[in-house]
């Protein structure tokens, strides 16, 4: 896998909370729990400053693209 430079990303763009993980099952997953997630703590009053994201994996088991196709995506 190509090195990430989380830095240059995050200074360079305007994304706010860069998560990476070596396998997930779905960074799609990921980021509408991150969104649930963060739409329950600003009811509650916590705006906290975590968006735009990034999800980045080197390898997720149950990916899927468009229209809920399954794809495979190797490590790396």
């Amino acid at each position: 896998m190509t090195e990430i430079n989380a830095d240059k990303i995050i200074c360079d763009t305007n994304i706010k909370k860069m998560v990476h993980f070596e396998s997930i099952s779905s960074t799609n997953d990921w980021g509408k729990r991150f969104i649930y997630d963060q739409q329950q703590k600003i009811k509650q009053g916590n705006f906290g400053d975590s968006f735009p994201f990034l999800v980045l994996a080197d390898r997720q088991t149950a990916g899927r693209g468009r229209g809920n196709h399954s794809w495979f995506s190797p490590n790396g």
